[in-house]
């Protein structure tokens, strides 16, 4: 018997969640605060006539960029699944120490339950387990 996977990727309007065929990704600021969202034709044309008005009014101008060329220190938002990954990566760099002050202590390396360990306990760690 065979066996055929057909992979289909479907682009979902993040206001309706519904399928739809034309899906963009909408950035905009407001506030010194940047966003995203994914819209289809139809609530894409609805943001843009809710903001005709005031985009009519307003000054054109590139302030998200200009602070980010400026070093703005603001981080941008992470999605879940990157905040995900690195509580992941933190957790497991953390059981990895937690298992470096084992070894250490058990081979007669003075270190402590907290902070920093020594470059030559991270070595001689590493060169034992090889």
């Amino acid at each position: 018997m065979g066996k055929r996977i057909i992979k289909t990727e479907e682009m979902w309007d993040d206001l309706d969640a519904h399928v739809v065929e034309d899906v963009r990704t909408v950035r905009f600021s407001l506030n010194d605060q940047n966003y995203s969202i994914d819209l289809g034709a139809k609530n894409r044309e609805a943001l843009e006539g809710a903001l005709a008005e005031f985009i009519a009014k307003a000054s054109a101008g590139t302030a998200a960029a200009s602070r980010s060329q400026a070093g703005s220190t603001r981080r941008a938002r992470r999605s879940s699944e990157e905040v995900a990954a690195e509580k992941a990566e933190r957790a497991e760099h953390k059981a990895y120490l937690d298992k470096v002050r084992s070894w250490a202590a058990k081979n007669g390396y003075t270190v402590g339950e907290k902070g920093r360990i020594a470059q030559n306990i991270l070595d001689a760690y590493t060169k034992a387990k090889g």
